[in-house]
């Protein structure tokens, strides 16, 4: 891909007293979830009880670097504040504990209870991978192993056979039973069991469709509403651990049909459909009891860099919770996301755009440190009337970061090659390309969720997706240019204040004064644009 070239642009300096330096602000994000310490991966036994989501997830207590795998433990009742737990599950003499699922035995198949929350996980003892089971009758705060573990040994000649994905299947013919998926080298093998404790094999998806290089990993089979319609269809998303699109790990899926025994791709073997496009999403799951709704978080990182990126005494966060549907598509069903909707209870409008850009006259909005913030920007043109439409996120002096859509190559992108990021990996600061789209596009909607250190973009309401962590020094302004033309822009920029359910304001600024300063940002930025377009008028003439 050649380099993404750069529109004319006005340099904005935000007051002082909104900008503090990366060495007087906690690197700890707003809105995304972190381990009190030490290094955290994939989300594991996501399950709801009563009003309480739990959030199991892969723990290294010890160390800011992979290693001996715990099963941290946070609670929430919104999905956006969460209440560290005790460790749930701890290595023992059968091995460590790996990803795995967690289910709610509402009629005792298991014998451990009614109502007792079974976690189904992987044991890993050099070069074996087992599954497992351990058990809590008091809600999730306390928890026991299995005595019969492991409950359930790999094939012969099988390396990887991790991450069990359990539910029960309780509709149609037959005698309800649970299900349990496990991640096999490059195919996924679906048991069935009466009772959680014996398992019997039924299908295997693989390993000759989708992408195929890599490990298949943290299976996840959810059935999902077709946005406009009554019906729906079953997906199966997993996490592989190479040749995503943005290189290395990512998430790809299969939509089609489940019958309670067997998955039928309703694709080609060689379509490879992907849940994101940019490096940062890996492993995701979606909580268990929630009716009403499908949600899922992922481990915001990638395998790439994971153990690079910057960190004192934890490393690692989750993505921002995700409501999953999918759309109908000329090239079939396709699966979208959108930020949960309990966002929108807890963001504070700060500044609203309309207004036609072209090219040399960006429109820019403050942005400031230590807060999250929602960007939701819709552009507009006619067909063939400019090259580039961008939302730039500026950082310190010199650092942005693009996301945008480029009209010559019909690509959506985003591009951190100048976000200031740390030296992550030689490769970190690079450009991240959507799908392939027909060309003759004339309209862009993009809604970004910024944080400490990422960005999570949903274009065209969720149907396309990238989550990138970039890490600039803070972030200053968001600025909405067009590159060979003119395009009418709507825009709106809120910042996402939980009140009491994150940490207040570092400078101790108080929310009414943060909103002053940043109206007085905005004025400031009001009026040196004013006096850049004063200043060309005068050197016009002189010409």
């Amino acid at each position: 891909m050649r380099m993404l070239g750069a529109a004319l642009t006005v340099a904005i300096v935000l007051p002082t007293t909104a900008v503090a330096s990366s060495q007087q602000t906690n690197d700890r994000p707003s809105i995304h979830f972190t381990p009190p310490t030490g290094w955290i991966n994939d989300p594991n036994g996501l399950v709801r009880v009563g009003d309480i989501y739990h959030l199991f997830y892969q723990h290294n207590p010890d160390d800011i670097l992979w290693g001996p795998m715990h099963w941290g433990h946070a609670t929430s009742e919104d999905l956006l504040s969460w209440n560290h737990q005790p460790i749930a599950l701890f290595p023992d003499e059968i091995g460590t504990i790996f990803s795995g699922s967690a289910v709610i035995d509402h009629h005792n198949s298991a014998g451990f209870g009614e109502g007792a929350i079974v976690a189904a996980f992987t044991h890993f003892a050099t070069p074996r991978q087992m599954q497992s089971l351990a058990y809590s009758t008091d809600q999730g705060h306390t928890w026991q192993k299995y005595e019969g573990n492991p409950i359930l040994q790999p094939p012969s000649g099988i390396r990887n056979f991790r991450d069990p994905l359990v539910f029960l299947w309780d509709r149609g013919p037959g005698d309800p039973h649970w299900v349990m998926a496990v991640g096999s080298g490059l195919a996924i093998i679906f048991y069935r069991s009466p009772d959680l404790r014996n398992w019997t094999p039924m299908s295997t998806v693989g390993p000759m469709v989708g992408a195929t290089c890599g490990v298949w990993e943290t299976p996840d089979l959810i059935e999902l509403p077709i946005a406009g319609t009554s019906r729906s269809a079953w997906v199966l998303t997993v996490a592989t651990s190479d040749c995503s699109p943005s290189g290395g790990s990512g998430v790809q899926y299969f939509v089609g049909d489940f019958d309670g025994e067997r998955f039928v791709n309703a694709n080609d073997d060689e379509t490879e459909l992907w849940a994101d496009w940019g490096p940062g999403f890996y492993a995701p799951q979606t909580w268990g009891e929630v009716p009403d709704r499908a949600v899922w978080i992922g481990w915001m990182s990638s395998w790439q860099y994971a153990q690079a990126v910057p960190a004192s005494t934890w490393r690692g966060s989750m993505s921002i919770p995700r409501e999953l549907s999918l759309i109908e598509t000329p090239d079939g069903l396709l699966l979208a996301q959108q930020p949960v909707s309990e966002i929108d209870d807890v963001r504070w409008p700060l500044t609203s755009i309309e207004a036609k850009v072209r090219e040399g006259a960006p429109l820019i909005a403050p942005l400031g440190p230590d807060r999250a913030f929602d960007v939701h920007a819709k552009f507009s043109w006619e067909a063939g009337s400019i090259r580039r439409a961008v939302l730039r996120f500026h950082g310190a002096p010199g650092e942005w970061t693009d996301v945008g859509y480029a009209i010559p190559e019909s690509r959506t992108y985003v591009d951190r090659s100048q976000s200031g990021s740390a030296e992550v990996t030689p490769w970190f600061g690079s450009a991240h390309l959507g799908p392939a789209e027909p060309p003759g596009r004339t309209d862009l909607d993009i809604r970004v969720i910024v944080d400490r250190s990422s960005l999570e973009i949903f274009i065209d309401r969720g149907a396309i997706v990238f989550t990138e962590q970039v890490f600039p020094e803070s972030w200053t302004g968001v600025e909405l240019l067009v590159e060979g033309g003119t395009a009418d822009v709507e825009a709106t920029v809120s910042f996402i204040d939980p009140g009491n359910l994150v940490e207040p304001p570092r400078s101790g600024r108080s929310h009414g004064t943060w909103v002053a300063t940043a109206a007085l940002a905005a004025l400031l930025l009001v009026l040196v644009l004013a006096a850049y377009r004063t200043h060309q008028r005068r050197e016009a003439i002189r010409g």
